[in-house]
């Protein structure tokens, strides 16, 4: 049974009160690749520099990773993220034009190791063991499946870069960027970071950037999250079943105009029985009861849909394509019954309408 979600005419307009946090990253490696008109052996992994644009003797790309799982609770919302890049050099044979610099997220993995650039670090230095460079992804013993990096054909972010040395310019928020992290946190996307491409198709756009080596220009990731609402056990089982997102249906979300599903994960201690979904856009305070004989309290204002689940223990929802829902919150609760009509689980989690 495939059962629809149901929307109100309007959303409730006082959300709970929901603590966000911001965490400032910097990069735990970073690197510069080098095309010289074909495979090389230029690196910039020790590097205090990223260099990204065209030089007068060719393209320039700067990678970037960041310890997102390390980093962010698990199981957290993403709500923004933006990255600053100090500019520090302009290339002297086009000083006076801004240029367009984009991120893209890589489709595989790369290394960082002992390689320096010497002088302004535009020319790269002998990749070493392990360094990235323009067709290895690990120097020398694997290869990128396209020369200059895999990654996707769709950018995950853009900032247009002046003149302006010693100034930070900012990867404003997108969805992408918030979509790129948030697989990272949760596992649904391998991370290998970001790569950083200026205007390829002048000549001397290039500008240098400083890297983690550098102590006070090092780029900055600032996350922005809200922590989901697992607190509500149950009240008779010392193991109680859990909610989740299934991964595997539509994007493993809550999108606008897609398929997304709430799972129960059975505990141990006891079957489920009927279980049914709560879902709404308001969250209730501690101490609003259920009847007997449930003994815990109702979590979720059920002012968007309340239902049983169907025979997998699964409510699969079809969100409509409306704009007005993203950055909505949603909450959601499930309640079970033992063989014995006690409640087993109850648990919520909060989550944010999204493209």
């Amino acid at each position: 049974m495939r059962i629809r979600l149901l929307l109100l005419t309007a959303f409730a307009t006082a959300l709970p009160t929901v603590a966000q946090t911001t965490v400032t990253l910097a990069p735990d490696r970073d690197t510069s690749i080098y095309n010289t008109g074909g495979c090389n052996d230029l690196s910039n992994g020790a590097g205090t520099r990223l260099i990204a644009g065209n030089s007068l003797s060719g393209t320039r790309r700067a990678l970037m990773h960041f310890d997102i799982a390390g980093s962010l609770p698990a199981g957290a919302t993403i709500l923004q993220v933006e990255l600053d890049l100090t500019m520090l050099q302009v290339s002297i044979a086009n000083p006076g034009n801004a240029h367009n610099f984009t991120l893209s997220r890589l489709e595989a993995d790369w290394g960082e190791a002992g390689s320096f650039a010497g002088g302004g670090q535009g020319g790269g230095g002998i990749a070493q063991p392990g360094d990235t460079d323009w067709c290895d992804n690990f120097h020398p013993a694997s290869q990128w499946t396209n020369p200059g990096g895999d990654f996707t054909a769709d950018e995950s972010a853009a900032a247009r870069v002046g003149i302006v040395t010693f100034q930070r310019y900012t990867f404003p928020s997108s969805m992408a960027l918030i979509d790129d992290v948030q697989a990272w946190l949760d596992g649904t996307l391998p991370n290998y970071g970001w790569i950083l491409r200026g205007q390829e198709g002048g000549t001397a756009t290039a500008r240098a950037f400083g890297s983690r080596e550098d102590g006070a220009n090092f780029p900055r990731l600032h996350v922005t999250y809200i922590q989901g609402f697992g607190f509500w056990g149950g009240c008779d089982a010392p193991v109680e079943p859990q909610l989740v997102v299934d991964a595997s249906v539509g994007l493993g979300r809550a999108a606008v105009g897609n398929t997304f599903r709430l799972q129960i994960q059975p505990g141990s201690s006891a079957p489920i029985q009927s279980p049914t979904f709560i879902l709404g856009t308001t969250a209730l305070p501690g101490g609003s009861p259920l009847p007997p004989p449930f003994g815990c309290d109702l979590h979720v204002a059920p002012d968007v849909w309340v239902g049983p689940a169907d025979a997998a223990q699964g409510l699969t929802l079809n969100l409509p394509l409306n704009p007005a829902m993203i950055g909505t919150r949603l909450f959601w609760q499930g309640l079970g019954l033992s063989p014995n009509t006690s409640l087993v689980m109850t648990n919520g989690h909060v989550s944010n309408f999204r493209p």
